[in-house]
């Protein structure tokens, strides 16, 4: 499954993210539509491809389709990162647009990405603790709530949770809290009021559906435990999965600029549950797709988009510049103009640049 690998960079958005697409959606009058898109419903690239990218299209249906892949013009010279980027904030938009009820992995066009108080689309994928259950498990269909945790509250963590519930739990000790990395748990990410960062990954109903009917969920089924070993699992075109990162919002100031939601906790040392669902905020959501042209082109690879928030963000910046100050003053001091040192009142052009909104994209 490690075609769909997740990427090893991460990125950062300014951090009003949430609310700057809030107000450009809140800003755009919205078609009203009646009538339930499919589920695997994917945006096509035009033909031709314009050069000039056009500007964001908010109204629906058209902004609650995924794109179906990087557009890129025929013969194009120079270098394409801006039609990638073009393709990361769609598929963005897509995926935070309010989910129609009833129906998992399908967006709601009858109402604004403003929407509040209901899931978004990619919070009703089918999580990884429900895909990969207790004891090799077959997962229920794309669209059922139901699972070994909800059937058998005995064997959840979290018993008190129903069927529907958001839940952050990990499928193995520590599983939900580490960050990406080969073999064991390779490290943990630790919020400014002291919780863990926990991750959830979900599949879209094409990838889903091939790990259910190939039966990737059980473990004897991997390539790689099979002698001899077995060709590598290539995911369809369409193919979606997201991890997406959240945080306990206990004591977080300014807790107005999070996208929040309820959900059940799993302490990962003790293994309990929350008593009642707690509130958690969206600071990380990283979109996996399969797409045919890949990253430049060539051929069938995975298009990665990484959307972060830096939590320690200004806290770092603030050591940055005392510590400028310091060093500018002690050179100042021993009269060392070979080590004289600009103070800046604001991030370096370094930081500039690693704050500057961007995708990424690797195969």
């Amino acid at each position: 499954m490690n075609q769909m690998a997740g990427s090893s960079r991460v990125e950062l958005i300014p951090l009003k993210w949430l609310s700057i697409w809030a107000r450009i959606g809140a800003a755009v009058a919205l078609l009203a539509i009646s009538v339930p898109l499919p589920a695997l419903a994917q945006a096509p690239c035009p033909s031709p491809v314009p050069i000039q990218i056009p500007p964001p299209n908010l109204a629906a249906p058209a902004a609650t389709l995924v794109p179906d892949d990087v557009c890129i013009p025929a013969a194009f010279p120079g270098n394409p990162i801006a039609y990638f980027d073009d393709y990361s904030w769609r598929a963005f938009v897509a995926l935070v647009w309010p989910a129609l009820s009833g129906q998992r992995g399908v967006p709601d066009p009858s109402l604004p990405i403003t929407t509040t108080g209901k899931p978004l689309v990619f919070e009703t994928y089918k999580a990884d603790w429900e895909t990969f259950q207790p004891n090799g498990a077959a997962p229920s269909t794309f669209n059922s709530n139901a699972s070994v945790w909800t059937s058998d509250p005995s064997q959840s963590p979290c018993p008190m949770a129903k069927p529907g519930d958001f839940v952050l739990a990990p499928i193995a000790k520590f599983g939900n809290v580490g960050l990406a990395g080969v073999g064991d748990l390779a490290a943990v990410l630790i919020a400014q009021n002291g919780t863990f960062v926990r991750y959830l990954a979900a599949y879209n109903q094409t990838e889903f559906n091939q790990i259910l009917q190939g039966q990737f969920y059980l473990a004897a089924n991997l390539p790689q435990n099979k002698k001899p070993v077995g060709p590598p699992i290539v995911f369809q075109n369409g193919s979606v999965d997201i991890k997406s990162a959240w945080i306990d919002m206990t004591n977080i100031p300014n807790p107005s600029r999070y996208y929040t939601r309820p959900a059940w906790l799993v302490d990962p040392i003790s293994g309990q549950c929350s008593q009642t669902p707690v509130s958690v905020g969206l600071v990380g959501l990283h979109i996996v797709q399969k797409t045919a042209r890949g990253r430049n082109g060539s051929g069938p690879r995975s298009s990665r988009s990484t959307m972060f928030r830096l939590l320690v963000l200004s806290r770092r910046l603030r050591q940055i510049r005392r510590r400028r100050r310091l060093r500018s003053m002690m050179a100042r001091q021993h009269q060392c103009p070979a080590v004289r040192l600009r103070i800046s009142s604001g991030p370096t052009p370094a930081v500039q640049r690693a704050l500057r909104p961007r995708s990424i994209f690797s195969g």
